[in-house]
């Protein structure tokens, strides 16, 4: 027990309850100053910081280019065009795709450009870069080939390519005008089917073989379109190198037997319209078992008025023609087909203000081609662009059928718009527009860039499209300009 005045705890006071801890407070301040120094330093803290942006602000640009950056992905473009060599000006006429989609093959339409003997004919593009891989001349070939036939006056017009199963060998195909034999010193005005064949690999590559077809077609005078009836197949052996005409049911769709003929799939009837739905493949697949007709075409009105006069056969119309043309080849890469098929389409709706066609269809009249059959709502969509100023719609189905490209033409130009439906609905899908030709001052239908033609890729996924402005251009869109 401490003693009074010793050092220790102080005795409690009275009044003071036994419980009542008090804390002393360490800076010995009142509430009311502490507040006041804490906004101070709040203050100072804040204005520090705003110097700090602010000279960062001035010496940002400076330091800018000295900062390292992270790589950014630029947005994809809409579309790679293809280096075009300046011998194919506007003479392309479109781009055809490798089985295995990396490289294009380009023809040059030499009845717009004349022929050429001394200028390559096929060129081959890197399908991704764009760039020019090969180039081939096939013309002297082919005049040759037609001095052997006895043919003279020849004018050559390369009309397509079609690439081999094994991607070794090109087969183009060609029409030949003004080649009829010689007769009492005239040459006869005609057609003729023909075929050159280019070596892509082995041995003989760049080598260039030309075979023509027995088939002779009606002489057509001018403004008039030649007829080859309701189906006209050309088979050409690769390894013989023979040519000869076959004769198909029509139909829209062929499978090859393991004997190596072919039967209809998809016959067309010559009664009334066929229900929807299509029983033969909707695309060509290069080298495939079975393969369809309804891949690419055309749709035209054709009115009896409009085919009378001038040498044409008149037609009973009106009736829509539904022409559709393909190239397939044999799985074993041995037979290439080039066929052809005119069948009418179920009509149109009444079109409105119609402009009379600046052509007439020749050949068999409307009762005697067959019937095609609705094969999807997007190709019933195509049929109702026709009327007013649209005369012929250019048909292209992607290879898988879901998708249709359609061109309507009108009587003035050209379209400058391909619109794409889906077949399954009828709904277009994706409008591409060829854009502005970039020619000054120019007014009406000159001022936009015009769609001359164009093929899906294998895959389905990429769009090639030929247009003609200012600067003639073929494009390649991708997934995200189609999507």
């Amino acid at each position: 027990m401490m003693e009074s005045g010793e050092p220790g705890e102080r005795a409690p006071a009275e009044g003071d309850a036994l419980d009542d801890l008090r804390v002393t407070k360490l800076d010995g301040s009142a509430p009311g100053e502490r507040h006041v120094v804490m906004r101070w330093r709040w203050g100072l803290r804040l204005g520090g910081l705003a110097a700090a942006l602010a000279l960062l602000a001035l010496i940002a640009p400076a330091l800018g280019p000295l900062i390292p950056r992270l790589p950014t992905t630029p947005p994809p473009p809409d579309f790679t065009a293809l280096a075009l060599s300046p011998d194919l000006g506007f003479c392309a006429t479109n781009g055809y795709w490798s089985p295995d989609g990396r490289r294009i093959a380009v023809v040059r339409a030499s009845a717009e450009c004349g022929v050429t003997v001394g200028k390559p004919d096929v060129f081959i593009y890197d399908a991704a870069s764009g760039k020019q891989v090969a180039a081939y001349g096939v013309t002297p070939t082919v005049q040759s080939a037609l001095r052997r036939a006895g043919l003279v006056g020849v004018v050559t017009d390369y009309t397509g390519v079609a690439w081999s199963p094994d991607q070794r060998m090109l087969a183009v195909s060609l029409a030949v005008v003004r080649a009829l034999p010689e007769s009492a010193g005239r040459v006869g005005l005609g057609t003729r089917a023909g075929v050159a064949l280019v070596s892509l690999a082995g041995p003989h590559a760049g080598g260039v073989v030309a075979l023509l077809s027995a088939r002779d077609l009606a002489p057509t005078a001018l403004g008039t379109g030649a007829a080859v009836g309701p189906l006209a197949v050309d088979e050409w052996d690769t390894r013989l190198l023979t040519a000869r005409q076959i004769d198909l049911p029509p139909a829209l769709g062929y499978e090859w037997l393991p004997a190596g003929e072919l039967i209809a799939t998809d016959a067309l009837s010559s009664g009334e319209q066929g229900a929807m739905g299509a029983t033969a493949p909707p695309g060509d697949p290069i080298g495939g078992q079975r393969f369809s007709m309804w891949r690419t075409g055309f749709l035209s009105e054709i009115n009896a008025v409009d085919c009378q006069g001038g040498g044409a056969r008149a037609a009973s119309g009106p009736f829509t023609l539904l022409d559709l043309h393909t190239a397939a080849w044999s799985p074993d890469g041995r037979y290439l087909l080039t066929i052809n098929t005119a069948t009418r389409a179920p009509q149109a709706p009444p079109p409105t203000a119609r402009a009379p066609l600046p052509f007439c269809v020749m050949g068999p009249l409307a009762s005697a081609l067959p019937v095609a059959p609705m094969h999807d709502r997007g190709l019933d969509s195509a049929l109702r662009l026709l009327g007013g100023a649209i005369t012929q719609v250019d048909l292209l189905w992607s290879p898988d059928g879901k998708r249709l490209m359609a061109l309507p033409d009108s009587v003035s130009s050209l379209p400058d718009t391909a619109l794409i439906y889906d077949t399954a609905t009828g709904f277009i899908q994706t409008r591409i527009s060829a854009g502005p030709s970039q020619i000054p001052g120019a007014q009406g239908s000159d001022a936009s860039a015009l769609i001359v033609g164009g093929s899906w890729s294998p895959d389905g996924r990429r769009l090639l499209l030929v247009v003609a402005g200012q600067r003639f251009n073929i494009r390649v869109y991708g997934p995200h300009a189609l999507d």
